[in-house]
């Protein structure tokens, strides 16, 4: 795969097109981000992980954990993939791990500088 990043300008190659937002951050190298993505895998119309009928037990064994009977394999493949394609398209990822919810993941971004933030996103 190939990610493709680009900042729109005019044909004078000099001036931003008014769409690129980009262009009208301010730029503070001194500031540092940290971002937080939250989201869930589902299957069926349900979170992976939820029972055909009702809801998982309570918030335990799952909330950041780890091995199959806690957080499934499936979903810990897909979020390994994710975070390894992250590096490769030069992304600062800092982490992973199963959140709250059975099914629910997080991942964090860490940028230096605000438009080097911007770009993680």
């Amino acid at each position: 795969g190939v990610l493709v990043m680009c900042e729109v300008m005019m044909p004078d190659g000099k001036t931003p097109h008014p769409s690129n937002k980009r262009a009208t951050i301010l730029d503070d190298a001194g500031a540092w981000f940290g971002f937080e993505q939250e989201y869930f895998f589902y299957k069926d119309g349900r979170p992976l992980g939820f029972p055909e009928a009702g809801y998982p037990a309570p918030q335990g064994p799952y909330y950041t954990g780890v091995g199959y009977k806690n957080v499934g394999d499936v979903a810990r493949k897909i979020v390994e993939e994710h975070l390894d394609l992250c590096l490769a398209a030069g992304i600062n990822h800092e982490g992973i791990n199963a959140e709250v919810a059975k099914g629910q993941w997080e991942f964090q971004i860490f940028g230096k500088g605000s438009k080097t933030a911007a770009d993680q996103m």
